[in-house]
């Protein structure tokens, strides 16, 4: 056991270095002129919004912050009566981090450390359609805590293109090498750093709840100019 977590450290380490080394020329979608930040969705009469910490304190919340090491972020907390729902963001820039340490700041790994279990699973859920735009596939979660459920959908995409990298085997060295390849051929083998964005939506209610909401165009026209919803074809 202590052999196959050193190689996973081994092999996550080599993609770090390729990742680190590569050129750092690419292009950004987001800038100061056209801020990530700003895309928050705009809460709609009758919903309440305010911006939500990283953490639970201003350290924890900074600490947060500096291991993400996000060019750019928002997290905001809508509220209508007993229904809440929280939407969290955040951009990297071509070359800012490793794909494999984005990857790794998931639910199933952050949600589950805070005490949470999950309870049901699908790496392939499919949001309705808005308008003439389709949603990318979503890893789709429904949690458990001791002060309820919570169901959440979320996405990664390296590049402008859906990544699944986020899907864990059941062995830390299949999972280790999955990580690799993976950031080694979606890079290009190190020599193409890609802009990275990561994006979820939770609630204390139902996803299928969210969707009917009037909350839900207001948000999947914000997950639009994110780039999470695609053409139809």
């Amino acid at each position: 056991m202590r052999r196959i977590a050193l190689w996973t450290a081994f092999l996550a380490l080599l993609a770090g270095i390729t990742v680190t080394l590569r050129p750092r020329n690419s292009f950004a979608s987001f800038s100061r002129s056209h801020p990530f930040g700003a895309l928050a969705p705009v809460a709609p009469s009758g919903w309440e919004v305010q911006d939500t910490p990283l953490g639970a304190t201003e350290f924890s919340a900074g600490e947060t912050a500096r291991t993400l090491y996000f060019n750019d972020f928002f997290y905001k907390t809508y509220t209508k009566g007993e229904m809440r729902v929280r939407v969290y963001a955040a951009y990297w820039a071509p070359g800012r981090l490793d794909p494999s340490m984005v990857a790794s700041h998931t639910p199933d790994e952050c949600w589950v450390s805070a005490g949470g279990t999950i309870i049901v699973r699908d790496d392939r859920r499919v949001l309705p359609s808005f308008g003439k735009r389709v949603f990318s596939q979503a890893y789709f979660r429904a949690f458990q805590f001791s002060q309820g459920r919570e169901e959440v959908v979320f996405w990664y995409s390296l590049g402008g293109k859906p990544n699944r990298s986020m899907v864990q085997g059941t062995s830390p060295l299949l999972a280790g090498l999955r990580f690799f390849g993976q950031a080694l051929s979606l890079t290009r083998f190190g020599f193409a750093p890609r802009e990275q964005i990561f994006v979820r939506i939770s609630t204390n209610r139902t996803i299928d709840e969210l969707v009917t909401s009037d909350l839900w165009p207001e948000l999947a026209s914000s997950l639009i100019q994110i780039g999470i919803l695609e053409p139809t074809s």
